[in-house]
C-alpha cells in the first residue's frame, strides 16, 4: 500500500501541544485529517493494527498505514461503515447510497454489492467468512457473498428501518436484526425464514437502537430509544431479563469477550455495567453527555472504553467502577470508536474530521 499522503500528520511533538490537556488526561499519539467532513467510522486491520481505514460524510473512505494513505472513492453519498474481513484480505465500506464496496488491501474496488433501494444503515462480516450482511432503511437484511458479489439471502419482515444487526457472536449461525419497529428478529440464513421474532408489549415499545448479542450463550441485549435494555434468548425467543433502565436513548450496548459482563451507555452519559449472572447492576460510570460507543478491552476482561458526545474516551475498571485513563484530543463530538486486537491502541473519529489514535497500553 502506497500512496502520497493527502492531510496533516498529528503527532506528539506538534499539533498535539495545541490541545490544553488538564493533570491526568492524556493526548493522541497522532492522527489525520484526511476527511473534509464528520468521520462516521473506524476500524483497525485485525491482523496488521499499524493498518486503518476510516469513512465519512464526504462520500469517501481511507486506508491508512500511519503516514501511508489509499483514498478509496465510489460512493456517492455518505460512507457509514468500514470494516475489514476476519482475515484482513478485504476492506469493506457501506454508503448512504445504498451499495457495500469491497476493496482489496491495496484500495483496489474489487467487488460492488448492490440490492438496497435506500441507504444502508449499518454492516458486519461472518467472523470466519467472505460473507457481509447489511441492514438497510429498506426494512430489509442484505447478505451477500463478498468474492462473488451475489445475493445469498434476503431477510424480509421488520415494518421500518433495520437500525442495528450483525451474525450472534456465538455461533454465527444466526442472523439478528433490530429497528424502527421494536423488534428483534433472529434469521435463518440457509432459508431466509425467522427463527423468532420478539416483540409485543413486554418487550420494546420503541425503535431499537442498539444490539449485541453473548459470545459464549445464545444471548442478545437490545437498547431502545425510549431507554430500556432487555436481554433475550434467541433459540426460544423468551425475554430472560430488563437489567436497566435509562431516562434516555440506548446507543451503546456490548457484551465483554467472556460474556460476564454487559455495558450498556444512554445518550445522557450514563454508563451501567451489569454482571450476567443473575442480571443485575454491577456499577454505574458516567460521561459529561451522551455515549455513543463501548468497546471492551479484547485482553484485559475488566477494561471497558467509552466514547462520548463530550468529546473524551474514558478507560474504566468495571470491577469498582473507576476511571482509569481519560483520553482527549477531538474538538467536536465523538462518532466512533476502535480498539487494535493486541488492546494497544484506540482509535476515535468524530465530527471534525479528524481520526486519533491513543496509546491504550505500552507498546
Amino acid at each position: 500500500m502506497s500512496a502520497d499522503w493527502e492531510g496533516d500528520y498529528v503527532d506528539e511533538n506538534q499539533d498535539v501541544e495545541e490541545i490544553e490537556l488538564e493533570e491526568g488526561v492524556s493526548g493522541p499519539l497522532f492522527g489525520t485529517n484526511l476527511h473534509a467532513e464528520s468521520v462516521f467510522s473506524v476500524c483497525f486491520h485485525p491482523v496488521d493494527e499499524s493498518v486503518m481505514a476510516s469513512g465519512g460524510a464526504d462520500e469517501v473512505g481511507f486506508l491508512w498505514r500511519e503516514e501511508e494513505v489509499k483514498r478509496i472513492e465510489g460512493h456517492t453519498d455518505s460512507v457509514v461503515s468500514v470494516s475489514f474481513s476476519a482475515d484482513g484480505s478485504l476492506l469493506a465500506s457501506a454508503g448512504m447510497d445504498g451499495f457495500v464496496r469491497v476493496w482489496d488491501y491495496r484500495g483496489n474496488c474489487v467487488r460492488v454489492l448492490e440490492g438496497p433501494s435506500a441507504e444502508i444503515e449499518w454492516m458486519e462480516w461472518h467472523p470466519h467468512g467472505k460473507v457481509i450482511v447489511a441492514g438497510s432503511v429498506d426494512s430489509v437484511v442484505w447478505m451477500w457473498n463478498a468474492v462473488t458479489g451475489d445475493v445469498m439471502q434476503t431477510f424480509s419482515g421488520h415494518s421500518g428501518t433495520v437500525n442495528v444487526g450483525g451474525f450472534d457472536r456465538q455461533s454465527a449461525r444466526f442472523v439478528l436484526s433490530a429497528g424502527e419497529d421494536g423488534t428483534l428478529v433472529v434469521w435463518r440464513p440457509k432459508t431466509g425464514g425467522s427463527k423468532c421474532i420478539v416483540g409485543g408489549v413486554h418487550f420494546h415499545t420503541s425503535p431499537i437502537t442498539s444490539l449485541d448479542s453473548a459470545p459464549t450463550a445464545p444471548i442478545a441485549a437490545t437498547g431502545s430509544e425510549d431507554g430500556q435494555v432487555f436481554i433475550t434468548h434467541l433459540e426460544s425467543g423468551k425475554v430472560l431479563a430488563r437489567p436497566v433502565s435509562f431516562q434516555e436513548p440506548v446507543e451503546a450496548i456490548a457484551f465483554s469477550r467472556s460474556g460476564q459482563f454487559l455495558a450498556a451507555g444512554d445518550m445522557e452519559g450514563n454508563i451501567a455495567v451489569i454482571d450476567s449472572q443473575p442480571w443485575t447492576v454491577r456499577v454505574r460510570m458516567k460521561h459529561e453527555d451522551g455515549i455513543v460507543r463501548l468497546r471492551w478491552h479484547p485482553v484485559q476482561e475488566e477494561i471497558l472504553v467509552s466514547a462520548s458526545l463530550d468529546m473524551s474516551l474514558r478507560v474504566w475498571d468495571v470491577r469498582n467502577g473507576a476511571c482509569i485513563r481519560t483520553f482527549k484530543g477531538h474538538q467536536e463530538p465523538i462518532l466512533d470508536l476502535a480498539i487494535s486486537r493486541s488492546g494497544r491502541r484506540v482509535a476515535s473519529c468524530c465530527e471534525d474530521g479528524y481520526v486519533l489514535v491513543y496509546g491504550l497500553s505500552e507498546e
